[in-house]
C-alpha cells in the first residue's frame, strides 16, 4: 500500500511540474479543435491521502459520493460481470479519482462509468512501472486525468455519441501486462498497443469482451504464452490483426473464423508447425508469416485463390514445396517475398502475369533450379527492377546484390 501512494505521489507531481509546459506545445492538431482548457490534477497530499493511504481502512469510510458511483458501476452492464466488492487497489484509485477528485462536474446523465474505465486504464500502466514514470513522461503530460472529456484525451478517438472508438497507444514504453480493462469498452474496434514493453501472455479472459474489435495491434513487445484459439475465435470482425515480433510459442492455431481479416502479421515469434488454416480469411490483402525458423510444410493452394492479396512475405522460415503456376492468379500482387527458405523446382512462367508486382524475392533458396523465364523479366519490377534470386539460376535482368 505504501508503494502505492508513492506511485500516485509520483505521478501527481509529474502532472503539477509537466502541466504547465506540455499545453503550449500540444500541436496545431489540438489547437485547430479548440480544446477547453485542462485542469490540474489533484495535489499530493489530497489525492494520496485519500485514495491510496486510506486503503487502510474499509470502502465504508469513502465518501458519499464514492458509494453511490460505486454502486452504479457494480450494477452496470459493462462492469457488472468483472467488477464485485471488494474492489482491487487498481478499481479504487480510478474511482477514488472521478468521484472526488476529477474536477469535470459529471451529472447522472453522463457516462461516468467509461469514464471510470479510462481512468483504471491509466492506473494499471502508471503502477506497473513507476521506475520509468510512464505517466509523467508520456500519458500525463498529454491532458490524461484532466478536467476535460475523455474523448478529448490524447490518443482517444470517440463516435460521435461521446464513446471510446480507437486507442492509439503506440510507442509510449507502456509496461506491465495489458490490462483487461481496455475491453470493458463496448464501443472499441480499434486498439494500437504496438512498440511498448507490453508482457505477459494473450489470455482468452482478455478477448471475451472485444468482439466488435476490428483492429488489434499488439505487435513489437514482449507478450509470452500461445496464441489462444478460443479468443481468436470471438474477434469476428477483425480487420488487422498483428502479433508480430513478440515471443510467443506454440503453433498458429486456426482461424476459421475470421472472414473478414484482411491483414496479418504473426512473423518475428518461436511459433512451430505447419502453416496455419487461413482458407476462411478469402480477403486477405497482407500475410506476412517471415522470420519464423520452425515453420514448416508447404504453402496451402487455397492461397494462390486469394486475388485480394497484394503482399505475401514467407522469408526465413522452413517452408518447402513448389511454387505453383498458379500464383498468376494474383493479379494484385505487388510484394512477394519467399526468400531464405526451403522452395524448390522452377519459377514458372506464369509468374509474368503478376502485372502489379513491384519486388521480388526468392534468394537463398538453395533447391530451386532451372532459369528465370523471359516472361518474369519483361514485367520490368519497380525499385531497379528488383528480382532477387539464387545464384545458382542464369538470369539477364536481376539484381545479384541486397539493391532492393
Amino acid at each position: 500500500l505504501l508503494s502505492i501512494a508513492v506511485v500516485v505521489g509520483v505521478v501527481v507531481v509529474g502532472f503539477l511540474d509537466g502541466r504547465n509546459s506540455n499545453n503550449s506545445s500540444r500541436g496545431s492538431h489540438d489547437e485547430e479543435e479548440d480544446h477547453p482548457t485542462p485542469s490540474l490534477a489533484p495535489s499530493f497530499d489530497a489525492f494520496s491521502n485519500s485514495c491510496a493511504v486510506s486503503f487502510d481502512y474499509s470502502e465504508e469510510l469513502m465518501s458519499e459520493r464514492y458509494m453511490q458511483l460505486r454502486s452504479t458501476i457494480l450494477a452496470d452492464a459493462r462492469t457488472n460481470t468483472t467488477i464485485h466488492t471488494p474492489l482491487s487497489t487498481i478499481q479504487r484509485l480510478a474511482l477514488c479519482w472521478v468521484a472526488d477528485f476529477d474536477t469535470l462536474e459529471l451529472t447522472k446523465e453522463d457516462d461516468f462509468v467509461q469514464r471510470f474505465i479510462v481512468a483504471m486504464i491509466y492506473f494499471r500502466w502508471v503502477t506497473s512501472k513507476p521506475d520509468m514514470m510512464i505517466a509523467g513522461d508520456r500519458l500525463e503530460t498529454r491532458n490524461w486525468l484532466t478536467g476535460v472529456h475523455e474523448c478529448d484525451w490524447d490518443f482517444i478517438n470517440c463516435t460521435d455519441g461521446k464513446e471510446v472508438q480507437r486507442l492509439r497507444l503506440s510507442g509510449l514504453g507502456l509496461a506491465g501486462e495489458i490490462p483487461t480493462e481496455l475491453f470493458l469498452l463496448p464501443s472499441l474496434v480499434f486498439l494500437d498497443l504496438s512498440f511498448n514493453d507490453l508482457t505477459g501472455e494473450l489470455s482468452s479472459e482478455m478477448w471475451s469482451t472485444a468482439k466488435q474489435l476490428q483492429v488489434l495491434n499488439v505487435g513489437a513487445n514482449h507478450l509470452t504464452g500461445t496464441i489462444p484459439e478460443d479468443a481468436l475465435r470471438n474477434l469476428q470482425e477483425l480487420r488487422y490483426l498483428s502479433i508480430a515480433n513478440n515471443r510467443l510459442t506454440g503453433t498458429i492455431p486456426s482461424l476459421w473464423n475470421l472472414t473478414q481479416l484482411r491483414k496479418l502479421y504473426v512473423g518475428g515469434n518461436e511459433v512451430r508447425g505447419p502453416f496455419p488454416d487461413l482458407s476462411a480469411s478469402t480477403k486477405l490483402e497482407t500475410l506476412v508469416l517471415s522470420s519464423l525458423d520452425d515453420l514448416t510444410g508447404t504453402i496451402p493452394d487455397y492461397i494462390w485463390t486469394f486475388t485480394n492479396l497484394d503482399h505475401l512475405s514467407l522469408h526465413a522460415t522452413s517452408l518447402s514445396g513448389t511454387i505453383p503456376t498458379s500464383i498468376g492468379s494474383l493479379e494484385k500482387l505487388e510484394f512477394l517475398d519467399l526468400s531464405g527458405s526451403n522452395f524448390n523446382g522452377t519459377i514458372p512462367s506464369e509468374m509474368g502475369r503478376l502485372s502489379t508486382l513491384e519486388q521480388m524475392r526468392l534468394q537463398n533458396n538453395p533447391s530451386l533450379s532451372g532459369t528465370v523465364p523471359p516472361e518474369v523479366c519483361s514485367l520490368r519490377l519497380a525499385a531497379a527492377e528488383c528480382i532477387l534470386v539464387p545464384r545458382q539460376l542464369p538470369c539477364d535482368c536481376c539484381v545479384r546484390s541486397a539493391q532492393c
